[in-house]
């Protein structure tokens, strides 16, 4: 998580389209549920991981296609009203 700065609210996008890095800027609320996820991880399942989403496996990052599958199976579960 060396590329994430919590204090200045940034993190580092490495490689991102035209292979360019990137300097973003992350919300107030999405940095504080990033550190609170941190905290259960270590306080609670003392799982430690150089990444901020990790597999199961502490020393691997979590795919992209695995959090395609769970955003796809999130969206599926969603009850939409019509008005």
């Amino acid at each position: 998580m060396e590329d994430i700065d919590f204090e200045r609210k940034t993190a580092l996008i490495l490689r991102s389209k035209g292979d360019k890095d990137r300097l973003i800027y992350i919300a107030d609320d999405v940095c504080n549920m990033c550190l609170d996820m941190l905290d259960l991880l270590h306080d609670k399942y003392h799982f430690y991981s150089e990444y901020l989403f990790p597999s199961s496996d502490p020393n691997t990052p979590l795919q992209v296609a695995s959090i395609n599958k769970k955003f796809q199976e999130f969206c599926n579960n969603i009850v939409y009203i019509c008005f």
